[in-house]
This record gives C-alpha cells, structure tokens and sequence, in this order.
C-alpha cells in the first residue's frame, strides 16, 4: 500500500516530502512508514494517521490509502466473479469463432448429402457433450461441498449425489465412445459437420453455464461480508501537532531553572568550606 500510495501522488518528486533530496523507492518507503500510524480501534474501526509539514498532502495520503484499501479488500466471490468473467470472454470470442466456421461450412457444402442416420447421431453426440459438461460443472460443486463439511445430513446428500453423478458420467462416456467409433467410419464431410456442430453446441452449453454462474456469484457477493465502510474521510488539520513550540519552550524553561537550581545547591558548600580556609 505505502508503494502505490507514492507512485499515485508521485512522491519521489514531491518537494514536501522529498525536502529536496534525491530519493529511491526503498528510502521512500521507510520515510513514508515514519509518518503513518495505522491504529485498531476497540469498536472495530481503523484509523488512518499522517503526519507530514504539509496538513494538505498529508490527507492526501491518508484518503490515497483509504481507496486502496478497497482494492485490497478482496472475498472469496469478487474473485470468482472476476475469474468467470474472464472466461465468459473467451468463450463468447471462440463460440463467434465456431458459428462464422460452421457459417462457412454450410455455405460451401450441401449439408442435404448428409443422411439422416448420420446427422441423427451428430445431434445425439452434441447433446452427450453438453450433458457431459453439466455433469462435470456440478460433480465439482458437489465435491467442493464434501471437502468443506457441512453438516451431517447436507454431507449425506452430497455424497448420495456425487455418486449418481459419476454414474451418470460413466454412461454418458460409454455412450459417447460409441458413437465417436461410428462417426469415424462416416464420410469425410459428415465428419467435418460433425465435430463443426459438437463445438458449436458445446460452447454454447459452456457460455450457458458460465452465465448462470456468473449471476449466482454477483448475487453471493452482494451478501458476503468482508467489505469495509469509509466513516470519516481524512482533512487537513492546519495546527502544528509536531514539534509543540509553546510547550517545548516551557518544559525547558522548568528543566532550565531546575537544573540551574541543583547545580547551585551543590556549588554552595563548596565555595563556603573555601571561605574557611
């Protein structure tokens, strides 16, 4: 936080904090770590303080680390919901991809040629795929659960899903190397319409599912604490807190005088035993 708080206000070059000396990034650090007081409330706030000969850019600082902080309060969601955002991305850029091919495809062949046997088991084969897929997405929810116990009954009911799940799954493979084998004996252009459809279907699926999960997460990490509030925003505070002029000229004026007078005590008997000599 101290390093992006100097790159944002461009402290290395700022004549109040530099005070006009050359300083490297490490020096800034240590510098800036001198001015700052991070404190733990007891009613569960933080406190932010910075001190600097400057009321003006040290509220800067004190709010440029507030902000920051946000960034750096991060929950288990906000990540999700940025991993799957990224993949919602590359999915919608390759499903594109895969319709404009197949777009191609159908353009420049006569899908008519394609018997209907065949193109019964392109079709049967693509919803395998998406089956598939949905089986896969939800055995690792399930299995997600049983590693983070819950409770007795909830733990039961996973594990009666996880295993109807892989069962479903092994079928669906069974099924799957089936008529992979059968398809490999089509001719070439059933082939190609084939594995065209298979991807174009299975992302489609894929962008399907991600959506729906991309929705639960926003809705999850609406409720999910971890967040934080900024109660009160930093203001520069125009009266000197350090050095305190007044009551330092005082204390060593007391420290003057008491000295004085002790130092005097002391010399006294001296200066009488040399009298009476």
């Amino acid at each position: 936080m101290l390093v992006k708080t100097i790159d944002r206000l461009r402290l290395l070059r700022n004549p109040y904090f530099s005070r006009g000396e050359s300083l490297d990034l490490n020096t800034a650090v240590r510098r800036l770590r001198k001015f700052v007081n991070v404190k733990d409330n007891r009613d569960g706030s933080v406190s932010v303080i910075v001190r600097l000969t400057n009321p003006y850019l040290a509220a800067r600082v004190a709010n440029t680390m507030l902000d920051l902080l946000g960034g750096m309060v991060e929950t288990e969601s906000k990540r999700k919901v940025r991993f799957i955002a990224k993949k919602l991305r590359e999915t919608a850029h390759d499903l594109r991809k895969a319709e404009d091919e197949m777009k191609r495809f159908l353009e420049a062949n006569d899908i008519a040629a394609i018997d209907e046997q065949s193109r019964a088991a392109i079709q049967e084969l693509s919803e395998l795929d998406a089956r598939l897929l949905a089986a896969d997405a939800e055995l690792q929810e399930v299995t997600s659960r049983l590693k983070n116990a819950g409770d007795l009954e909830s733990l039961i009911e996973d594990e009666v899903r996880k295993r109807a799940l892989e069962s479903s799954r092994e079928l669906i493979v069974e099924r799957k190397a089936e008529l992979e084998k059968k398809l490999a004996t089509l001719p070439q252009l059933a082939t190609q319409y084939g594995r065209l459809k298979r991807r174009v279907e299975l992302l489609n699926q894929t962008y399907a599912t991600l959506t729906q999960q991309y929705q639960l997460e926003r809705i999850t990490q609406q409720g999910e604490g971890g967040d934080y509030q900024v109660i009160d925003r930093a203001r520069a505070d125009k009266q000197k807190v350090a050095p305190r002029t007044a009551v330092n000229t005082v204390l060593g004026g007391m420290i003057g005088l008491t000295l004085a007078a002790i130092v005097a005590s002391l010399l006294a008997p001296v200066d009488a035993r040399r009298k009476d000599r």
